[in-house]
């Protein structure tokens, strides 16, 4: 992910509201909600016993079906996160 998208910056109701709109597969839910308390590959990998190159790899993906909902940026995400509060 490269600090492009930080899951950890939208609400955990938001992400379950995402997650479902955006129709993230199981395993994509458990990498988001992981990274979204660790924001790191190497603790998530390690947690959900998948390879650091899986992990990239979902969040990857999970930031694309979030780009297509309309979150873009790191920005986005914040100004998003703000007006949920």
């Amino acid at each position: 992910m490269g600090g492009k998208y930080k899951f950890d910056e939208i609400p955990p109701e938001e992400r379950k509201r995402l997650a479902e709109e955006c129709g993230l597969t199981e395993d994509e839910i458990e990498v988001f909600e992981m990274r979204a308390k660790t924001d790191r590959v190497i603790p998530t990998s390690m947690r959900l016993g998948m390879s650091d190159s899986t992990i990239k790899r979902r969040s990857r993906s999970i930031a694309r079906k979030l780009a297509r909902a309309g979150h873009h940026t790191r920005t986005d995400a914040k100004e998003y996160a703000q007006a949920c509060n």
